[in-house]
């Protein structure tokens, strides 16, 4: 079982360790180096077994040693995961996900006890087909190296005694073969009890043999490129999440009906407190020979965990798991869901692990990655003798946002909206940010854009939203010179329009975070996008679109609207460029070179001057999406009216169609929804924003835990996109917002509000901003206080006021017709 970080197990801790400065920063090798040579940048090597098994495979590696006493501290990485254990204890899980050009890998502090040790890495690699989208790989093997040089020979990979072994009894599930199952998250896993080596994390067993080095821990670009440590990720979440298992419950036990369909009244009733005790940690369960028995968990709230059940005898049994967002209505059609919270008359279909006990005490099952949902079934068929079931427990895991920032409502339900946006954006942060945890869990920055900016709103904590711009920019080195669509990822898929949604994304991390350092190293490589993008317009000035999936929103043939096809004209995409442009020539402007700024600037001003004769329709008083005019998206419009240079008028003739003109346009759902969000707020019409949310609060009514990817019928019921009404109703709706790059000032604007309350946390670099705002039918009560040194702007329909600096409260008493702020 794991221990929490800084937990006392057999007389030692350990606890992973974030650095802030690079290892081995004066060590130097011994021999001299050749220029045309990588130099090894560390005094330890990667190792690899003598004679590698093929993909998949499961591998341990081995070191006993003697040791002193005291403090040590360990780098350690592997391709693809690994898990480190110490005497027995797991200490680590890693490394992080990233590419090849940087391949990460963690530290673990431990203060250890004299006497003789033994730590073992469990290391697996799934291969192309079998591996996750996310998970890049480049040669397996795993690395290790004590942090103090003179130990490499005692502990260090290429130097010390490392031997291996691989892992038997694993057999790995193709998701396909399991209707409804995940795609994309990786294999699943059947675990033959009678083949597992029980006992290797102990070091035990036969048939370890030496390691050879594979390849030297070198700073070119040589197999494993040196991680720039200081953007390292903390450990993810590694303890019981009581207060979420505490809401779990036994829904349903029963024997397994042919029908495969839940129904209330065939329960097993006399076993089912049994069961319930089983299931709530308060004692064991035997479940007889030759029975089947199914327990249906819903689980009272979407989790990420790494489940373990322990069990003693039952040889000749099969335990199988099922995770789901949802059951399903059909048995044949999983994506025709239930409603989330209900089970009665309703099918499994989902994704889960098998495992068969060899009859053994205490074995225990667990499989090597994660596994998400909200409801959990545990089917149960046992041989000739019973099967002890002595624990269930799960791990949770997830990116360890701390909660700075509160938005309150006295709106009931609305707050249960912004319960389930801050569960989406929590369960879809891990090593990076996902899109969603039962599907791809891939980063994309189309969706990372808003998880960033969920972030700025919720958490102090920045560093997933710089491992986001990073990963991006990394992921250039490809034939298209545009960062790739989703990364890390093996697949190097190009999703045009999300390169200029990357480059607005750091114009955001520069307005929301105070790091001009990091903002600077960055427009190279922005630079560089945009001039791929130069490459790609015509005599008129507009953008072609270019090679690849040029999407928008998946509400039409894909995401590709008309238009969108390579070699044609869009509104949507050419808007979008548009944007980047003016983003990139703010960054230039402050952060680097005027010169650029101007550049950008100048081809932004003929790009919008190239829009309007070939989008602009005068009768319908809208930008179509193609040039031919028949095909019209509020997509289009939403992207137009946030562009700070649209002309006033233009933007009335907008926003009265957009917002009054009772349209048939192809409207935005869940993703694109937030760029409309803005449009409306931006004009003042908030009310345009809570007409909408209608479909928000509907999930409530559906039982959903967690907001979707599409409203309506859905694929993943887990989707961070679809969860920044917290952002809008945090930032947009009142403030506050930026006023400044780093946050140095903040603007409040105030719009009407259907209800009596808003209380507002805001993170900020030097603190917390706190507003409430208390309105009725004639005025709004604004108070607040700003972290000192910190000025504020409060922006209404006809007049700014200055809010001072000095970090006193501040208090402001309005009528409601000073609200409804018009365009600046």
């Amino acid at each position: 079982m794991n221990r929490a970080p800084n937990s006392l197990a057999g007389g030692f801790s350990a606890e992973r360790v974030i650095l802030r400065s690079p290892p081995f920063g004066g060590w130097r090798p011994a021999e001299k180096i050749p220029p045309y040579r990588a130099a090894p940048a560390w005094p330890c090597s990667w190792v690899r077994a003598d004679s590698l098994p093929p993909a998949p495979a499961v591998i341990a590696y081995r070191c006993t040693f003697n040791w002193s006493g005291g403090r040590l501290r360990l780098h350690v990485s592997a391709d693809e995961r690994y898990e480190l254990w110490l005497d027995g204890t797991r200490i680590s899980r890693g490394p992080e996900r990233g590419d090849k050009w940087r391949w990460y890998f963690d530290t673990v502090d431990i203060t250890l006890p004299a006497g003789p040790h033994i730590l073992v890495a469990r290391t697996w690699h799934l291969g192309k087909s079998l591996a996750p989208w996310a998970q890049v790989s480049v040669q397996p093997g795993w690395l290790c190296a004590p942090d103090d040089p003179a130990l490499a020979p005692l502990l260090g990979t290429g130097a010390a005694a490392w031997t291996w072994k691989q892992l038997d009894g694993y057999t790995f599930i193709n998701p396909k073969e399991q209707p409804g199952a995940t795609l994309g998250a990786g294999a699943l896993e059947r675990v033959d009890g009678a083949a597992f080596p029980w006992g290797w994390e102990l070091g035990k067993g036969e048939g370890w043999k030496p390691v050879v080095a594979s390849a030297p821990v070198a700073s070119g670009f040589y197999l494993y490129v040196y991680n720039n440590v200081p953007w390292m990720q903390p450990a993810m979440l590694g303890s019981h999440s009581a207060a979420r298992w505490e809401r779990a419950h036994l829904a349903c036990l029963d024997d397994n009906p042919a029908d495969d369909k839940y129904v209330k009244d065939r329960q097993c009733g006399a076993e089912m407190e049994s069961w319930r005790a089983w299931i709530e940690g308060r004692g064991t369960l035997s479940v007889p020979p030759h029975v089947t028995r199914r327990a249906l968990l819903y689980l009272g709230d979407y989790i990420c965990v790494y489940p373990s059940i322990v069990v003693s005898g039952g040889c000749g049994s099969c335990i199988k798991w099922r995770w789901a967002e949802a059951l399903c209505q059909t048995p044949g059609n999983p994506g025709d869901k239930a409603p989330r919270n209900e089970y009665t008359g309703y099918h499994m279909r989902g994704m889960g692990d098998e495992h068969h006990p060899d009859g053994g005490a205490r074995r225990e099952f667990a499989p090597l990655w994660w596994r998400c949902g909200l409801w959990l079934e545990i089917n149960i068929t046992t041989g000739g003798e019973p099967l002890l079931l002595e624990s269930l427990s799960f791990e949770s895991t997830c990116h360890p946002l701390p909660r700075d920032g509160v938005c309150e409502t006295s709106d009931h339900q609305l707050n249960s909206v912004l319960s389930i946006c801050e569960r989406t954006q929590q369960m879809c942060a891990h090593e990076t940010y996902l899109d969603c945890p039962y599907y791809e869990q891939l980063m994309y920055a189309g969706d990372t854009r808003i998880q960033a900016l969920l972030g700025y709103v919720t958490t102090r904590d920045d560093a997933l939203q710089r491992k986001a711009l990073l990963s991006f920019a990394h992921s250039r080195h490809n034939g298209a010179n545009l960062p790739t669509s989703n990364n890390p990822a093996a697949s190097g898929q190009i999703i045009p329009t999300f390169s200029l949604l990357w480059i607005s994304m750091l114009r955001d991390y520069a307005r929301w975070r105070d790091n001009p350092e990091f903002v600077t190293s960055l427009l190279p490589a922005i630079r560089g996008v945009l001039e791929q993008w130069f490459t790609f317009l015509d005599e008129r000035g507009l953008a072609v679109s270019p090679p690849g999936w040029n999407f928008i929103e998946a509400v039409y043939n894909d995401g590709v609207f008309p238009g969108c096809e390579t070699g044609s004209v869009n509104a949507s995409l050419n808007w979008l460029l548009a944007h980047a442009l003016s983003d990139s020539a703010e960054l230039e402007y402050q952060f680097g070179d005027a010169d650029v700024a101007a550049r950008h600037a100048r081809i932004g001003r003929r790009l919008l001057g190239a829009i309007d004769p070939v989008f602009w329709d005068e009768t319908r008083q809208a930008y179509a999406d193609d040039a031919a005019h028949t095909f019209f998206s509020e997509h289009a419009q939403s992207l137009a009216l946030l562009h700070p240079l649209l002309s006033v008028r233009r933007r009335e003739q907008l926003a009265a169609t957009l917002f009054d003109g009772g349209n048939d346009f192809i409207r935005t759902s869940a993703y694109f929804s937030h760029y409309l969000f803005l449009a409306a707020l931006n004009a003042g019409r908030s009310d345009i924003m809570f007409q909408r949310l209608a479909a928000w609060r509907a999930l409530i009514d559906q039982g959903f835990r967690t907001t979707p990817e599409y409203l309506g019928r859905t694929r993943s019921d887990c989707h961070a996109w679809s969860a920044h009404p917290r952002y809008h109703l945090a930032s947009g709706l009142l403030g506050p917002e930026p006023g400044d790059w780093g946050f140095a000032s903040y603007r409040l604007r105030p719009s009407i509000m259907p209800f009596a309350n808003l209380r507002v946390r805001m993170p900020h670099p030097k603190g917390i901003i706190e507003v409430n705002a208390d309105c009725d039918s004639r005025q709004l009560h604004l108070r607040g206080k700003a972290p000192a040194g910190v000025p504020g702007k409060l922006i209404l329909r006809s007049r700014i006021l200055e809010i001072q600096a000095g970090g006193e409260p501040f208090i402001f008493k309005l009528e409601q017709s000073e609200l409804n702020h018009v365009y600046e």
